[in-house]
């Protein structure tokens, strides 16, 4: 194996350590929404008091590190295939299957866990056929056009349909953004997210949930996922 396949091939310890950071700074912002937003400050003697609550309040922004990190490190065999060996080396088929089996079972397994404890503590469950199509589809689609009963449950996995649309594009979008046109490509990128940001306020200004759902479906986070294509190509 060649030097430049191994450092593609290789573990990142420090942005997988990365990832675990932008996770509880999520995890954090949920609870500290969940249970009201307030302002939060801890005192140190000697070193005075110190509010955090600026800080957790932007927790969202551990998404994007995500998504950052997701394109850099899914891009690298597409940009190692490019330059140094042949651009057929980053296998489409195996890499969808991968994809596939690391998002679906992880996320099925969450809905029956948490259908089950909702069963157990007597709360309404999906009884519907086109809710459960619409589950086990890991509801791609936001009001108007998805499940409007299921939002709530969009609502909490919104990620994981943005980052699925993501694998599924990289294949045809990576030597795009990894060759001779990479800045153009980039630049594309950039104003598809901007005007698809546009049209979803404009369209949707009456109802501030169904904006916050669109806004942030692939279209409107291709520039989180630029930015980690390019830095794949600077690496």
């Amino acid at each position: 194996m060649s030097g430049a396949n191994k450092s593609v091939e290789r573990r990142f310890p420090a942005l997988t350590g990365l990832r675990g950071f932008a996770a509880l700074w999520v995890l954090t912002y949920h609870a500290w929404f969940l249970a009201g937003p307030k302002a939060l400050s801890l005192t140190v003697p000697f070193l005075g008091t110190t509010y955090l609550h600026p800080l957790i309040s932007i927790g969202w922004a551990g998404v994007q590190i995500f998504f950052v990190l997701s394109a850099f490190l899914l891009s690298l065999p597409i940009a190692n295939a490019t330059y140094e060996t042949n651009l057929h080396d980053a296998n489409p088929r195996r890499f969808f299957a991968k994809r596939l089996v690391r998002v679906f079972p992880a996320y099925y397994a969450q809905i029956v866990i948490l259908l089950g404890v909702a069963a157990l503590m007597d709360q309404p469950t999906l009884a519907e056929g086109l809710q459960w199509v619409h589950l086990l589809t890991m509801n791609f689609m936001p009001k108007p056009l998805g499940d409007p009963s299921l939002n709530s449950i969009n609502g909490v996995w919104w990620t994981l349909p943005v980052e699925l649309s993501f694998y599924l594009i990289l294949p045809a979008l990576g030597p795009l953004a990894l060759g001779k046109g990479r800045w153009t490509t980039f630049l594309w990128l950039m104003i598809i997210m901007l005007v698809w940001r546009y049209c979803v306020i404009a369209f949707t200004q009456d109802d501030r949930n169904i904006s916050l759902l669109w806004f942030s479906q692939l279209p409107g986070s291709l520039d989180s996922f630029a930015i980690g294509i390019m830095c794949a190509y600077l690496f």
